[in-house]
């Protein structure tokens, strides 16, 4: 069948539009990621957890954040270098792709954290997926120019609920919840405590004077100092001094 002149226009001027389209899908898809790891970055992290947020209510599983932060990574980069540095992240960065669900997010949020929107049955089932995940990244062994190279982690974990109920609101929580995990030591895994939300509340404001009250008369309560160390040539000693429980 002989296609006319103008058959053919058009026909070139719906795939010029197709691939126009694709074009435009590609450079979108190009904005939301992290060019290093190839995660998420963080804009869009912020983006895909404010529509979980909206749409929790509708959710049959439970959701939660965590916060992954590598452990004294600078003091890696003054070891290896920028380059190989950022080898090590990217291996992070697989491994954790490896360990996300095809419901799970996953985000380079700065330069050596990571964040990730995780999906499971039960509160217990997140805690295990976010310890399978420390597991991981301590058992692996980056290969950097006949080097051996090996991280850990500090995770905090953030479950979505009723007083967690906004992106920052999250964000705070789950930031919290990995410095107390960094500052323990690192390599390990600290949740959020929803207990501790529930006591804040206006209505609970009586339970949580006495519980102040009575970790102070049983002397439950002391002193962190977390070393600070300077870049200059100060010898100082200077020390973050912090209140535990």
């Amino acid at each position: 069948m002989r296609v006319s002149a103008a058959d053919e226009l058009s026909r070139k001027a719906m795939q010029a539009e197709a691939d126009d389209r694709e074009l435009e899908r590609k450079f979108e898809d190009l904005k939301s990621l992290d060019m290093l790891t190839g995660l998420y970055n963080r804009q869009y992290f912020m983006r895909a957890l404010d529509d979980c947020i909206d749409q929790s209510s509708d959710a049959d599983s439970m959701q939660a954040v965590f916060y992954i932060l590598m452990d004294k990574f600078m003091s890696v980069r003054d070891d290896i270098g920028i380059v190989a540095s950022d080898q090590v992240l990217g291996e992070i960065a697989e491994l954790i792709k490896e360990n996300c669900s095809e419901y799970d997010i996953a985000a380079r949020f700065g330069d050596y954290a990571f964040t990730m929107l995780v999906n499971g049955e039960s509160a217990d089932t997140i805690q295990e997926k976010g310890e399978k995940l420390r597991k991981v990244i301590e058992d692996h062994v980056a290969q950097i120019e006949g080097h051996a190279v090996i991280t850990t982690a500090s995770i905090g974990v953030c479950m979505l609920g009723k007083h967690a109920n906004s992106a920052q609101n999250i964000l705070t929580r789950v930031d919290l919840a990995c410095e107390v995990a960094r500052s323990s030591g690192g390599n390990q895994i600290h949740t959020h405590s929803t207990i501790l939300d529930d006591k804040s509340d206006p209505d609970h404001k009586d339970e949580w004077d006495e519980m102040i009250r009575s970790t102070i008369d049983e002397g439950r309560f002391y002193l962190a100092f977390q070393p600070i160390i300077r870049l200059g040539e100060s010898t100082d000693q200077c020390y973050e001094v912090l209140l535990r429980i």
